[in-house]
């Protein structure tokens, strides 16, 4: 199924909107390797930078049901997977940064 449909499989403007969201920190990782070239990656930066935005949108899905609770928005609880796997695969970013700078 495609992010940005909803379980009824049509578009869904919200949910094209959290999933183009939660691209924008990966190009913001990748962004400096762009404007060299590919020639380095600044690692240590993308550390820090990957393991920032994994916990933002970690807390973020951990917010989503009181969220919801508080601001009877039900379409919330249809992006809570699609936050959660954003997450989960920021932290292996940020895990596979690390290994790569401690040589493993």
């Amino acid at each position: 199924m495609y992010p940005w449909l909803d379980p009824s499989g049509r578009f869904s403007f919200f949910k094209l909107t959290v999933f183009v969201a939660l691209l924008v920190p990966g190009i913001m990782l990748l962004w400096p390797v762009v404007l060299e070239g590919g020639a380095t990656i600044p690692v240590k930066e993308a550390i820090l930078e990957s393991g920032d935005w994994t916990i933002r949108i970690l807390l973020i899905s951990l917010l989503i049901t009181p969220l919801r609770r508080i601001t009877r928005f039900s379409k919330l609880v249809q992006v809570r997977r699609q936050i959660g796997v954003a997450a989960f695969v920021y932290v292996m970013v940020h895990l596979s940064l690390y290994a790569i700078s401690q040589n493993l």
